[in-house]
């Protein structure tokens, strides 16, 4: 076993893809059958990416991480400014439409403040698994094996972010043009999430607060499942067909254009304040 750990230190890339295989199996073939239960799948594959992550980079993501939280948080606030812009839009035309039609059209959670507590705990521990995952393995595991390339952390943005945006729509049904006009959509709008995130990784290299605001943009996205049962064809594949489909697209254009927006703003604020050459030595 220990010949086996030196070696994985020794292939940072192939550690990275050893995690992001476990990352994925965790996703498609682990489920519980609740948000506690989700939760606490997302708790161990969370330790699963830590120690992943301890193999290709050490210590140096976990201890840098101290003073920077706030600035974190405070360059990501416009992703959870839209978040919650959203659920506020979204949540006024479902209570309207309830009251409309004079009863509910989707029916309420049997228990509400239990719902908040369970969602809560679901999007935090979602947020620490997939910056984890997604933004400091596949980082790290690319830059480690290839830090002597100048073209280093173009790499490690286009594929970390591509994979992020697939992982959010892998295995849903693109057979249809409205349903793959979706998917992509949506796998562009995540991986320019990601990407976002990933300025201020490199900036910071501060995961717990990239994780922090994470779980706060999913748990605020999240707050009217808290209260309304979801209809059969929402769930996390994020296509449908339909109706809901047609504003699911409308929708996911929103997403993209602000998505890019904020992007730029941030790239403009934090990427171009990084020295990438002397990150690349140093990381």
């Amino acid at each position: 076993m220990k010949k086996v750990l030196e070696f994985l230190k020794k292939q940072p890339l192939l550690t990275a893809f050893i995690g992001l295989v476990v990352a994925v199996c965790g996703i498609k073939l682990l489920y519980g059958d609740n948000y506690f239960g989700e939760g606490v799948l997302r708790v161990v594959l969370s330790l699963a990416m830590c120690a992943i992550l301890y193999l290709i980079s050490g210590t140096k993501t976990f201890d840098q991480c101290e003073k920077t939280t706030g600035y974190v948080l405070k360059r990501l606030s416009g992703f959870i400014i839209f978040s919650l812009t959203l659920t506020v839009v979204l949540g006024a035309f479902t209570i309207f439409g309830n009251s409309y039609v004079g009863e509910n059209v989707l029916p309420y959670q049997n228990n509400i403040p239990l719902q908040f507590i369970g969602t809560a705990f679901l999007c935090f521990f979602v947020g620490i698994f997939e910056e984890l995952a997604f933004r400091a393995v596949l980082n790290d595991g690319i830059v480690y094996q290839f830090r002597d390339k100048k073209g280093v952390f173009v790499a490690s943005a286009v594929i970390s972010s591509l994979v992020f945006g697939w992982v959010h729509i892998m295995g849903a049904d693109v057979s249809e043009p409205l349903l793959f006009g979706q998917a992509a959509l949506k796998t562009i709008s995540t991986a320019l999430f990601g990407f976002a995130f990933l300025i201020l990784y490199w900036k910071t290299r501060n995961v717990w607060a990239c994780a922090l605001a994470h779980g706060l943009y999913d748990f605020l996205a999240g707050i009217i499942g808290c209260i309304y049962v979801s209809d059969e064809q929402a769930g996390d594949t994020y296509v449908r067909t339909g109706t809901q489909g047609i504003a699911g697209f409308a929708t996911l254009i929103v997403d993209l254009i602000v998505a890019l927006i904020l992007v730029i703003h941030i790239w403009k604020k934090v990427g171009r304040t990084i020295d990438f050459e002397e990150m690349r030595k140093s990381w």
